[in-house]
């Protein structure tokens, strides 16, 4: 047995020796052999298939392809490098190298990556992560591309990694991302962009840049469309522009036009040159930056908690509340319907309008003024600013009770009193008129015209002279400043105390200026400048009311220059227990008062007496001075007619006196007649109290309107007027509807 062992073993081994020989054998005759050079290029046969099935990705170029299978590798892996070229279906992906893995249908791709689908996408990395089954990539930054990019024919989306779903034709990004288009530019923490409809969503720390009209969106979740460049705003967003800034949640905003529809409580703020605001508030408002028009609705919807609409111009002291407003701020117009009311506070007691439709809108005026004086405007404007922008109350406990628009009046009454220069009248130049002059410029020497405005020194604002004619360099800014004062260096235990320290001071420094040395008095430049003044209409069934003075017409109209207030079609004004009627009528207002009434086409003034007695006045035309809400002067012409009860000295009433005359004027003092004079021609009668008849007690046109005078109530400690709320009461609607 172990012989045959052996033999076999011997057998092999020989075996194995004739193979190593023939092998060399071989190797000898290769060595000598040379292959002929081919005469075409060696191209790889590409297997015959469908190579546009969407649900595959194909290898389509590559300079360089070997398989790298490691022991823990579970799929074929491919390694592709040189010029390398995907495709699945339209998707086309391009890079300098890359794993190909055909078994599952995916690749990783590195170094200038770019992917194009159709000729309108194209997405730009550093690196790429493809699922061809789920056809999803992952992007990401690199050396080759510092920022991920993609872009399209409407706008570019840049950010670090962006996840792209290839059928939705959307990227999305997680880190921060910025979006480019012709108009605007957005970025924001997360976003994502659709290149089939171009819409896009954005969400955290969202920033819009319009670069046409250079406005700014600042947001924390905003839709936009690169085709149509409308941004739709579904969070509270903050718009800021060269001098516009608004507020708002939820709405529309057309970057292309720079227009706006807003569905929410929001505000519009414009600013001037000067710096000075007018703020447009509204439960929905449309805002159209072409026209620079803006319209603000309250919401009529009673599901809806709404509030009226609010416009707020700073620079003429005016607020403005309706249900519908409408303001033009490059003509700076505004209409009100919808129970408008207008607060006008310039004065230390606010002025109230009512009416159907209030209008206001700016007119121009030549004056003539000096430097400083415009300089004191300027400042005075600032200071009404800084107190404008400090947040109301500063202290709940001490100022709560009163408005911030009383304590602007109070401040202001301050500012009015500080020191005024010592100046001459300049020589009027050569070329201007007399008549356009104001009267505290002209010389002594110079005649007025009789009934001129010059000559009417009652329809010149007392405290508008002193304000203008104070310069800018008599005063440091820092002095008047509102947060310089301080309100708690004034000993108050009321809102009373307020007031009255605040006037006391005021008084005391006009004392001092009163009683100062007199200095070498210099003349100054006048300039001929012109200003806008601010008109306010009321109508129809206009009313207007405050604490001293009330009033009723059809038409009101205000004008802020000259403080004259124009009554029209049955007017009737109230002022304590008296009443005037006519025609027409044109108040002037000094501080909250009326200081002078003027009934060009006849006037009946009424006082209630006792009981149904009234002292009565009526003429073709009349004129009043008022002082402290009393009156001071009369004067009727035409027709003149008179009914009157004297007070005896035991303050009682006994007789009954009616007189009739062409002119009459009456001077009071302390409140009590001091003159009365009726000319050319009088005639009358004197009446005991007890043989007056019924037919003796009034004049024919006599009229008693107290149910339609506006009223007021206290509440919560409050001076409130019920018109406020805008409601008709019976009486005055039957009152404008009689002819």
């Amino acid at each position: 047995m172990i012989a045959l062992v052996l033999l076999a073993f011997a057998g092999d081994i020989a075996v194995a020796y004739a193979r190593q020989a023939d092998n060399r054998k071989a190797k000898q005759k290769e060595e000598t052999y040379t292959r002929p050079r081919p005469t075409k290029p060696v191209r790889p046969v590409i297997p015959a298939q469908n190579r546009y099935q969407q649900d595959k990705v194909f290898l389509e170029n590559a300079k360089v392809l070997y398989k790298a299978q490691q022991w823990n590798d579970t799929v074929e892996r491919q390694i592709v490098s040189g010029d390398v070229k995907f495709r699945q279906g339209s998707m086309w992906m391009f890079c300098d190298s890359a794993y190909y893995y055909p078994g599952i249908n995916s690749l990783d791709a590195f170094g200038h990556v770019r992917m194009e689908q159709g000729d309108t996408l194209f997405v730009f990395a550093d690196q790429l992560f493809y699922n061809g089954n789920e056809r999803l990539a992952k992007l990401t930054n690199g050396p080759s591309e510092p920022t991920v990019r993609l872009k399209d024919p409407s706008g570019e989306l840049l950010t670090d990694t962006l996840d792209y779903d290839v059928d939705m034709e959307i990227g999305y990004y997680g880190c921060g991302g910025t979006l480019k288009d012709e108009v605007n530019t957005l970025t924001s923490l997360y976003g994502q962009y659709n290149s089939k409809t171009k819409d896009a969503e954005f969400f955290y720390d969202v920033e819009l840049i319009n670069h046409k009209d250079n406005f700014t969106l600042l947001s924390d979740t905003l839709y936009y469309n690169t085709a149509t460049h409308l941004a739709q705003i579904d969070s509270p967003t903050d718009i800021y522009g060269p001098n516009d800034t608004i507020y708002t949640a939820r709405g529309w905003y057309d970057t292309q036009l720079n227009n706006l529809q807003m569905d929410s409580r929001s505000t519009i703020i414009h600013k001037d040159s000067l710096g000075r605001a007018t703020f447009l508030e509204g439960d929905s408002i449309v805002y159209d930056n072409a026209t620079r028009i803006s319209r603000a609705y309250q919401y009529r919807d009673i599901t809806k908690l709404s509030s009226p609409t609010v416009l707020t111009d700073t620079a003429n002291k005016m607020i403005l509340i309706s249900s519908f407003g409408m303001y033009n701020d490059s003509t700076k117009e505004a209409f009100a319907t919808g129970y408008p009311l207008l607060k006008e506070y310039s004065r230390p007691d606010t002025l109230f309008l009512r009416a159907d439709t209030i209008y206001t809108f700016m007119r121009q005026d030549t004056v003539w003024t000096t430097q400083a004086e415009i300089e004191r405007e300027k400042l005075r404007e600032a200071y009404i600013a800084d107190f404008e922008y400090l947040e109301w109350p500063a202290d709940p406990e001490m100022l709560a009770p009163i408005s911030q628009e009383e304590m602007l009046g109070i401040m202001l009454r301050w500012f009015d009193a500080q020191p005024l220069p010592d100046t001459a009248p300049a020589a009027l130049p050569a070329a201007a008129p007399v008549a356009d002059m104001p009267a505290t410029t002209l010389p002594a020497s110079v005649d007025t015209p009789a009934g001129s405005a010059i000559a009417a020194a009652d329809s010149i604002p007392a405290d508008s002279i002193a304000i203008d004619q104070i310069p800018i360099d008599s005063i440091a800014i820092d002095s008047v400043a509102i947060k310089s004062i301080a309100v708690d260096s004034i000993p108050v235990d009321s809102v009373a105390d307020i007031r009255t320290a605040a006037d006391s001071i005021a008084l005391n420094q006009a004392a001092d200026i009163a009683t100062a040395p007199e200095a070498p008095m210099q003349p100054e430049k006048l300039i001929k400048s012109i200003r806008d003044y601010h008109v306010a209409m009321a109508y129809p069934r206009g009313r207007f009311f405050n604490s001293d003075v009330q009033g009723v017409a059809d038409t009101l109209e205000f004008h802020e220059n000259d403080s004259l207030m124009y009554l029209k079609r049955k007017p009737a004004v109230w002022s304590g227990e008296r009443q005037i009627t006519g025609k027409e009528i044109i108040l002037h207002f000094n501080d909250s008062t009326v200081d002078h009434a003027l009934l060009p086409q006849t006037g009946l003034m009424v006082e209630h007496v006792e009981e149904e007695y009234y002292n009565q006045l009526s003429g073709k035309t009349m004129e009043a001075w008022f002082e402290d809400d009393y009156l001071k002067r009369l004067y009727v012409e035409g027709n003149v007619q008179v009914i009157m009860l004297p007070m005896e000295n035991d303050s009682s009433y006994n007789k009954l006196v009616d007189a009739e005359s062409s002119h009459l004027t009456v001077d009071m003092k302390d409140r009590k007649i001091e003159r009365i004079k009726m000319w050319p021609e009088v005639t009358g009668n004197t009446t005991p109290l007890f043989l007056v008849k019924k037919a003796q007690k009034y004049l024919p046109n006599f009229i008693w309107l107290e149910a339609i005078r506006p009223k007021s109530s206290i509440v919560d400690g409050k001076v409130r007027w019920d018109d406020e709320l805008g409601e008709i009461s019976e009486q005055l609607e039957f009152y404008f509807k009689e002819d």
